[in-house]
Parts: C-alpha cells; sequence; structure tokens
C-alpha cells in the first residue's frame, strides 16, 4: 500500500466540533487578560492565577488516567515523562509567558495578528529540522497574508507606536516557540496520547510559573488581589486553558494528521467574532473545500515515504481546525 492510497477521505464531524468548541475558548483569552491588566496585576501574578486554576484539574484527570491500569503506567519511562515535562514547558509557560508580556503593550486584536505569524515558522521548523518536504504552493498565500500584517504594523506605529515594538517582539516570540512545540508535542502525543500528555505538560508549566511568581512577590501577594482579577484568573484558568486544551487534543489526538502548515486561519477570526459579533469572518476558516482526516494514520507509512500524501493535507481546512487553535 502506498502512502497515497492509505489516505482514504474520511467525514469526521466530532474532530471538527471538538475544533471549533477549542477556538472559540482559546480565543477569550487575550480579552480577559487584558482585563486583568487594567486591574493592575502583574503578568507574572495573571500567569501564575491562570495555572493555579488548571493546576487541580490536570492533576486529577492525571491520576484518573493512570488509575485506568498498567498500560499507561507503562509508557511513563524517566525519557519520556522527562521530554513531555520539557515540551510542556516550552509550549505552556515560555510562549504563554512571552504573550502574556506582549499583551501588556498591544491590544489583543494587534496580538493574534502578529500570533498569526506562527505558519510561517512551523513550515520553516518542519523544513529544517524535522525532514518535512517544502510546500511551495502554499508560500504565496503566506506571503500575502505577512505582507498584509506589515501593512498593519506600520499603521499601528505611526497611530500609537508607545511599546508597539516590544510587544510585537514578545508576541513573536511566543509564535516561534509555539510553532516549535507543536512539532514537539505531536511527536509525544504518538507515545503517550494527548490526555496524558496535557495533562503532564500542562501540570509542570504550571508549577514553574506558580514558583516564579512566588518568588518575585511571595505567597502573601495572593491575599492582595481583588475578586474581580481572581474571576479573571478563574476564566482565564477554566474557560482559557483547561476546557480548550482538552477539546483541541481530542480533535487533534495522536490517530489524526499533525496539521503542522496554516492551521492557525480559524483563531483570528474566532477572536474578531467574539470582539464584533459579526460571523463572516468566523465562516471564512469553515469555507475551504475537502479534506483527508485519514492521513494521521502514521503507523502504516514510513515518515520518508509518507512526505508525498502528508504534506498535500497540511493545508487542509480539517488540520487548521485541528491544529489550529492552541497558542498559547
Amino acid at each position: 500500500m502506498t502512502a497515497t492510497s492509505s489516505i482514504a477521505p474520511v467525514n469526521d464531524p466530532l474532530g471538527y466540533g471538538f475544533a471549533v468548541a477549542g477556538a472559540v475558548l482559546f480565543s477569550t483569552k487575550g480579552i480577559f487578560i487584558k482585563l486583568a491588566y487594567g486591574h493592575g496585576v502583574s503578568t507574572e501574578m495573571l500567569l501564575s492565577l491562570r495555572m493555579l486554576v488548571a493546576l487541580p484539574v490536570y492533576l486529577v484527570i492525571l491520576a484518573t488516567l493512570l488509575r485506568r491500569g498498567d498500560s499507561l503506567r507503562r509508557l511513563l519511562t524517566p525519557k519520556v515523562v522527562l521530554a513531555s515535562m520539557a515540551v510542556g514547558i516550552l509550549g505552556y509557560y515560555l510562549s504563554s509567558y512571552l504573550d502574556f508580556l506582549g499583551l501588556a503593550f498591544v491590544s489583543a486584536q494587534y496580538e493574534r495578528l502578529v500570533l498569526f505569524t506562527y505558519p510561517f515558522f512551523v513550515l520553516l521548523f518542519g523544513v529544517w529540522f524535522f525532514g518535512d518536504a517544502m510546500l511551495w504552493r502554499v508560500v504565496p498565500a503566506m506571503l500575502v497574508s505577512y505582507a498584509g500584517l506589515l501593512v498593519i504594523f506600520g499603521w499601528n506605529l505611526a497611530v500609537n507606536p508607545d511599546g508597539l515594538l516590544a510587544g510585537t517582539l514578545l508576541v513573536l516570540g511566543s509564535a516561534i516557540t509555539f510553532a516549535l512545540y507543536q512539532h514537539l508535542a505531536k511527536r509525544q502525543m504518538l507515545v503517550i496520547g494527548a490526555g496524558l500528555f496535557t495533562c503532564i505538560g500542562m501540570s509542570t508549566a504550571a508549577v514553574v510559573a506558580i514558583a516564579q511568581n512566588l518568588v518575585l512577590v511571595g505567597p502573601a501577594s495572593y491575599l492582595t488581589l481583588t475578586p474581580a482579577i481572581w474571576s479573571y484568573g478563574l476564566a482565564l484558568g477554566l474557560l482559557g486553558t483547561v476546557l480548550p486544551s482538552f477539546l483541541m487534543n481530542m480533535g487533534n489526538g495522536p490517530h489524526r494528521r499533525p496539521g503542522h502548515l496554516l492551521h492557525r486561519r480559524l483563531r483570528p477570526h474566532r477572536h474578531h467574532c467574539h470582539r464584533r459579533l459579526g460571523a463572516g469572518r468566523a465562516l471564512y476558516a469553515l469555507s475551504c473545500p475537502g479534506h483527508r482526516p485519514g492521513a494521521g494514520r502514521l503507523g502504516a507509512v514510513h515518515p520518508r515515504r509518507a512526505h508525498g500524501a502528508a504534506t498535500a493535507a497540511l493545508t487542509e481546512p480539517a488540520e487548521i481546525l485541528r491544529w489550529g487553535c492552541q497558542l498559547p
């Protein structure tokens, strides 16, 4: 069986549903962060609140998964656990921290647009470091998209330049680190599954974020927070972290193809829906033709031989939906 013949067109509405729900919830994060900054909370405190709310949930789910039997526990060798922890710190702590820092300088809308540079770095990292084939046919569309981003950057620079460069670089750093995270996370999920990896990675990142804030300001600082700040932390932890992370990983689980390229299409449109309550932009991500989710069965095809078929699936809309909505 060739790589091409192993890919069968299959409708997967459940995967679409998980991805759309995750996109909607993840896109509320920037709004909650900007609202919390209006109350004078620090970046480190806000990030720790997000993780403080999310950590118990992930620990409970992790314990539940491990109690199911010995099969999952046998997968958790020291090497696998340490690798999952490191990847989790990269994606859920470092990328998030840079993103939170950037939002102190730029608007939530502009932050979404800068994060939209992420697919370009995913493409480059895949070609440079992970042996992926170069998809030249997507380059013109990406150049047009990023030319538009440069125009928007220039307009913001002329209208409100204060902190724009610093905020842009910080959010860009978040996009770059999260692009690398997506490649590494998929490989870990193929070993231990999406749920187990999410629990380990997010729990590790949460411990690091909480420890950072404790070192900087101490545990007594939590007692001085207002109810409004706690409410934003609760919303970030549950609506902007726990629920969408599992929804997206369920839609992208280890049996599905890792969509490593243009999978940020939905997020910016979901964000504008929250801001403007308009459906036109959101429908853009759903209007593309065709999808082949069967390409996710990587075990049947050697990665090198699968490049021809796999890279063809990377720009399909289902992959945009599944992998496209989990920026930090």
